[in-house]
């Protein structure tokens, strides 16, 4: 499937859409820690979140928007989160696809907000706040155990 039928498909469990990098950046490190703590997953920020329009990232701030958001990355996720950022050109609109790996040290968290508030998983095309049950079921996987030991 080529990236603008992934588009026109629509948000779904691995792939979200943002219109730009937004100002609150918990409105995308949400989904960064939810990807890792998933199968992964990839944010495409140029493309509008309801209607999956390409609408682009102006060509000249490209570079300056993937350190911003590699640094808000890094800033705010902990542990660590694996990502790859690169630029693509779709239709003439420059998009910057944020690839998030699916990560084996869970729970993969937002800093400020804590394990408890700031653990979120993908759950169909949204974000949401981790149950206490699926919480621990990150702990124990993150720390290579399992339920019976």
């Amino acid at each position: 499937m080529t990236l603008l039928e992934e588009i026109q498909n629509g948000e779904n469990v691995a792939l979200e859409f943002k219109e730009a990098r937004p100002k609150d950046s918990l409105k995308f490190t949400k989904t960064v820690v939810a990807f890792a703590n998933g199968r992964g997953g990839r944010i495409l920020f140029g493309v509008e979140d309801k209607t999956g329009r390409l609408v682009g990232i102006p060509r000249d701030k490209a570079a300056t928007e993937m350190d911003a958001i590699a640094d808000t990355v890094a800033n705010t996720c902990t542990p660590s989160v694996a990502i790859d950022l690169k630029p693509t050109t779709l239709e003439g609109k420059v998009l910057l696809a944020l690839d998030v790996r699916s990560g084996d040290k869970t729970p993969y968290y937002v800093k400020s907000l804590g394990i408890r508030k700031g653990t979120f998983i993908r759950i169909g095309a949204t974000t949401r706040n981790v149950e206490e049950h699926k919480l621990k079921s990150l702990i124990i996987a993150g720390e290579n155990l399992s339920f019976d030991k």
